[in-house]
């Protein structure tokens, strides 16, 4: 098993006490102060001899033995809806997001190699950096883990638009700014704007992400970040056209790796382009709406999921999040059949970018992004 590069942490002083290196001989939960309230139901086993980082919506984060820098990160089937984690799982979404994810960057390393990305290890590759056990007991990891390089993150989530809906199409009918931008009048939702707007968002720790000015983001986090992560939606949507799909709007994440006798390099963390963080629809569909044929296009994310909740349950984007409100969406029990929708969009949507997903995880062979 190979040994850390030196002993270089990513990040400050207070994260590395957070992420201890410590091998402990059963699965263990470091620190949970941040974690948000998950139903019993809908975890998982967890793997042997791996230290526990945190647990969130969709991602659980663990250590990675004598590599100090870096982090395992498996993506469950769980869901979340206005920031509450729900009581049943999505079949198959976790492959589909980590698999999608890798296959983007993968993509994205090779055509534009100066944006790079927290991603190291992957597919088969995770056995260079885990005891052979981990993987032969949790084989479902080769579809839903990677290893990443652990960052600094930017504390805000950056928001691109490539087409009017949303939010975005809520505050333009109310006559507002989309974060600070002026949009041209007489749109309709789905129009293109001339050019990507960004429109970023807090990180709540609590509660619901908060827009913000993009003025104000550029004044905290530079203009670097908000560049980097427009080229790399422009880059996506011209990919995603060839695949005949629209990508109306993104969420970004991005952090800073800082190594001992290097300058930091800002690169793309959390997810890229997956239905999780993007609002994908086909061309052909925007089509028929714009024609009049329908009232809106059918989409590939978990829109399903989300009505039922406030359709069933009372619970929408603006409701509180009180202790009895999450208690309540806790209790429901989802109809499997509403859980099922969204399944099958994922695996359409892997199906029509990538492919078959057995071939393309045996395709992956042993490969190791170098960091």
């Amino acid at each position: 098993m190979p040994r850390p590069q030196s002993d270089a942490l990513y990040g400050h002083s207070a994260c590395i006490s957070a992420f201890s290196s410590t091998a402990p001989t059963r699965t263990t939960i470091e620190r949970n102060t941040a974690m948000p309230i998950i139903p019993a139901k809908t975890r998982g086993s967890r793997p042997r001899n791996l230290t526990l980082i945190a647990e969130g919506k969709a991602r659980d984060r663990f250590n990675v033995p004598f590599h100090p820098s870096l982090m395992l990160v498996n993506v469950t089937d769980r869901i979340s809806v206005h920031d509450v984690i729900l009581p049943g799982l999505i079949p198959g979404k976790g492959a589909v997001l980590n698999l999608l994810d890798i296959f983007w960057r993968k993509k994205m390393m090779a055509d534009i190699p100066d944006i790079q990305h927290d991603l190291v290890a992957w597919g088969h590759g995770l056995r260079q950096f885990l005891e052979p056990h981990v993987i032969d007991e949790n084989p479902n990891l080769l579809y839903t883990a990677r290893i990443v390089k652990r960052l600094e993150m930017i504390d805000a989530e950056l928001i691109y638009r490539h087409r009017l809906t949303g939010s975005a199409l809520k505050a333009y009918r109310e006559g507002k700014t989309v974060c600070g931008v002026t949009l041209r009048p007489g749109m309709n939702e789905w129009d293109e704007f001339e050019s990507p707007i960004f429109t970023p968002t807090t990180k709540a720790k609590e509660g619901h992400d908060l827009p913000m000015d993009a003025s104000d983001f550029s004044r905290q986090y530079g203009n670097f970040s908000i560049h980097t992560g427009q080229r790399a939606f422009e880059w996506g949507i011209r990919e995603l056209a060839l695949h005949g799909f629209i990508m109306a709007d993104t969420k970004l994440e991005l952090g800073w790796i800082q190594s001992s006798g290097h300058c930091p390099k800002l690169v793309i963390g959390d997810e890229l382009f997956t239905p999780d963080s993007s609002r994908f629809v086909t061309a052909e569909e925007i089509r028929l709406v714009q024609s009049g044929q329908k009232p809106k296009p059918d989409s590939y994310d978990k829109q399903e999921i989300r009505d039922w909740v406030e359709t069933e349950l009372g619970f929408g984007p603006k409701s509180t999040l009180t202790d009895d409100a999450i208690a309540r969406i806790h209790n429901s029990e989802i109809p499997p059949y509403i859980l099922a929708l969204p399944s099958a969009k994922y695996a359409k949507l892997f199906q029509m970018i990538v492919g078959d997903m057995t071939c393309f995880i045996n395709n992956l062979s042993d490969e190791v992004h170098t960091y």
